[in-house]
């Protein structure tokens, strides 16, 4: 309730129809406040900070660190496309890519995926930059 009179939020009415309107009004009285009424830089920085307070920033970290290498791959690949794409440099990718997701235990479904996606393409794909 601080927060509604630090920023002055305009009041609403419970919804006596919601089935959680009685227990609502028990504790807090008729009015409500929607999130919609607090002003996007006053609610953003309390979402964060409550993200940030159940975050593991290791593993948050590890995550962000291989989205990193993989976004690098995704260029890579995509220069290798204007240069010719081969079934070997996608295979070559991938392999990498999987060798990197073993330290991190997940994933291997995409593997899988792509694999599956690779033979169906080698028919439109040189092998070996044939």
């Amino acid at each position: 309730m601080d927060q509604v009179v630090e920023h002055d939020l305009p009041p609403d009415w419970a919804k006596l129809t919601d089935s959680r309107a009685p227990a609502y009004i028990d504790r807090y009285g008729e009015k409500s406040w929607e999130l919609d009424a607090i002003p996007p830089e006053v609610l953003v920085p309390w979402v964060e900070e409550k993200i940030l307070e159940f975050r593991d920033p290791e593993p948050y970290q590890k995550v962000k660190d291989r989205e990193d290498r993989e976004r690098a791959e995704i260029k890579t690949m995509s220069a290798a496309y204007k240069d010719g794409v081969t079934v070997r440099s996608i295979r070559d990718t991938l392999q990498r890519m999987m060798d990197d997701d073993k330290q991190l235990n997940g994933w291997a479904w995409i593997h899988d995926s792509l694999e599956a996606y690779i033979d169906r393409m080698t028919e439109y794909l040189p092998e070996d930059g044939d």
